[in-house]
Formats: structure tokens, sequence, C-alpha cells
């Protein structure tokens, strides 16, 4: 589905449940989406976040089980309470520099095995936002303090691997 060029924005539930909605094609000019605006989308299989849009939550939560690739733009902020709860076949994420916080059950019950982070720690993680997973975060490299965290910090979830990348500052 091709949205308008200048739509600002995408009303709460405006879309939910319509599971034939394969392809969205989310316009740069939208500054928000309302809560479940995606929910129950059970065919949608990739998004991208328009720059605009700093946080969401619920949007594409609830069964939209196809979802597989997701690009937030380096303006977001917050991954919100439910934002990709149950989104079984999302199995990576990569989370920008300016992400720092994840809501109450932001990907719980996800397929999230990989939580690859551009910059710094969250600051703040709801005790649930990642029940039940067992996932790695990868962190960049010259950024010590990662390896450091306990599994507590990652809201509910079963196990954490922590994995460097890129080189560290010599």
């Amino acid at each position: 589905m091709e949205l308008p060029e200048q739509l600002e924005s995408i009303g709460i539930e405006a879309f939910r449940s319509c599971s034939k909605l394969s392809q969205v094609s989310i316009p740069d000019s939208v500054v928000m989406i309302g809560r479940d605006a995606f929910a129950y989308c059970s065919a949608i299989t990739s998004v991208r976040i328009p720059p605009c849009v700093t946080r969401m939550s619920t949007t594409f939560s609830h069964a939209d089980r196809k979802i597989q690739d997701v690009v937030l733009s380096e303006n977001f902020s917050t991954i919100g309470e439910y934002m990709f709860y149950c989104c079984t076949n999302l199995k990576s994420l990569a989370v920008p520099a300016g992400v720092s916080d994840f809501g109450a059950y932001a990907l719980a019950d996800s397929g999230l095995e990989t939580l690859r982070f551009c910059g710094k720690k969250p600051s703040s993680v709801n005790g649930f936002a990642f029940s039940r997973l067992t996932f790695t975060v990868e962190y960049p490299a010259a950024d010590l303090s990662w390896a450091e965290l306990p599994t507590s910090t990652w809201g509910g979830a079963k196990m954490i691997t922590y994995e460097p990348y890129g080189l560290p500052f010599s």
C-alpha cells in the first residue's frame, strides 16, 4: 500500500486487523504513528520507520508474525510497550544510537536472536521488555561497560550473550 506523500500521521488502529496488508510504504512526511496502527496485520513482512517518528508503542504487536525486517530511523528514541510483541519472525533488530528506552513487553515473545546496539546502553528497560527471550546483545567494542551488565538489566530475558563488534579505539 502506498500512502500519500503529504500524510503527517497514521491514526490509532488505522489498519488494525488488515490481514491482507503485506507491504506498506510509510512516507517521510509522517511524524506520528498511532497505537495499534498495524496491530494484527499478519501479512506485513518489513517496515521502515520514517525519520520524524521518534517513538511508538503497540504499533506492530499482536500476531504480526511475518515481520522479518525493521528499519528504525537514527532519530528513534523509544521502543515502546508491546511494539514488537509476538513478532516471531523478527530475528534481529539494529537499535539506533538515540534509543534509550524499552517499554513493557517491547520485544517479549518475539523471535529475537540478536539485538545490535549502534551506540550507548539504554537508560531504561522495563522489567518485562524482553520476557522469555534468549538473545545476543551486540555492542560497540570501544565501550567495555556493556559486558558488565547483568541479565536482570534485560527485563525478563532468560539468557543474554554479549558480543562486541568493530575495533576498539587504541
